[in-house]
């Protein structure tokens, strides 16, 4: 087996393995298919959305709201699912001097990350 013939099983078994299914590969003609749509996809495997918020000051930790982080002195992200999601936007909003706010989902690159990495997590536990 060459090291393509070894990549291809290998993400097979992960994509084909997952629960439920993401999709099948063909031996035929190795390609990922994905069965169904992204907004399906991102909503079992990433239902949490992120906020971004730019404020017009540095922020230190101890002033972030519970959960989150600082990707640079003036911005804080945090993650929340669809129930949280409107406590979470309060949670920012008060800290004041918003700049720029949004909310987004994930990244579908992020997304199909953690699929595998959940994938790969089952197998080591099975193993």
């Amino acid at each position: 087996m060459d090291l393509r013939q070894a990549l291809f099983f290998q993400v097979r078994s992960t994509f084909t393995h997952h629960d439920p299914p993401l999709g099948h590969l063909n031996d035929e003609s190795p390609r990922l298919t994905f069965d169904g749509d992204l907004a399906g996809l991102r909503s079992r495997i990433a239902p949490r959305r992120q906020i971004r918020a730019v404020l017009d000051r540095p922020l230190r930790h101890e002033d972030l709201p519970t959960g989150a982080t600082l990707d640079d002195p003036r911005t804080a992200l945090l993650e929340a699912s669809e129930e949280e999601l409107e406590g979470a936007v309060a949670s920012v909003l008060a800290l004041g001097g918003i700049r720029d706010l949004s909310v987004q989902e994930v990244d579908l690159d992020v997304v199909m990350a953690n699929a595998y990495a959940e994938q790969a997590d089952r197998d080591q536990e099975q193993r």
